[in-house]
C-alpha cells in the first residue's frame, strides 16, 4: 500500500514517534542582515515593518477620500462596538498549527501580538 491509499500510515508515524515537528518561526533576518533574537523582538520589528508612518504629506488624492470616508461612521441598527476584550478572545481562540492566512503571519505570531496592548 502507498501512503496515499493507507490512512493509517499517518497515525502509526504519529505512535511511533516518527513524524517530523516543524518549529515555530520566532526569528527574522532584519535589513541590515542581523536575526532578531527572540518571539517579542521578532513582533516588534514586525510591527514597525508593516505598520509605517502615517504621513499625510505623502497622501494621494485616493487616499485621501478613503481617510475622509473612514472618519463617516456607518450606522446601522444592528451595529455594537466590539470591546478590546472581544477581539481578544477570538484571536486567542485561534488554533494552532495552522496555515498562515492572506498576510502570511501564522497564528502563534497573531497570538503573541497582544502582550504590546494594555491590559483590559
Amino acid at each position: 500500500m502507498t501512503a496515499a491509499s493507507n490512512p493509517w500510515n499517518g497515525i502509526y508515524k504519529i505512535a511511533a514517534g516518527r513524524r517530523k515537528q516543524t518549529a515555530p518561526i520566532t526569528t527574522l533576518r532584519q535589513q541590515e542582515g542581523k536575526l532578531t533574537a527572540n518571539l517579542e523582538e521578532t513582533l516588534r520589528y514586525m510591527i514597525q515593518q508593516l505598520s509605517p508612518e502615517d504621513n499625510s504629506d505623502n497622501d494621494n488624492a485616493t487616499h485621501k477620500q478613503l481617510q475622509a470616508a473612514t472618519q463617516e461612521p456607518i450606522d446601522t441598527a444592528d451595529d455594537k462596538e466590539l470591546s478590546v476584550q472581544e477581539v481578544k478572545n477570538v484571536v486567542t481562540s485561534i488554533g494552532g498549527k495552522k496555515a498562515p492566512g492572506e498576510g502570511g503571519i501564522p497564528s502563534e505570531v497573531k497570538k503573541g501580538w497582544w502582550k504590546f496592548f494594555p491590559a483590559t
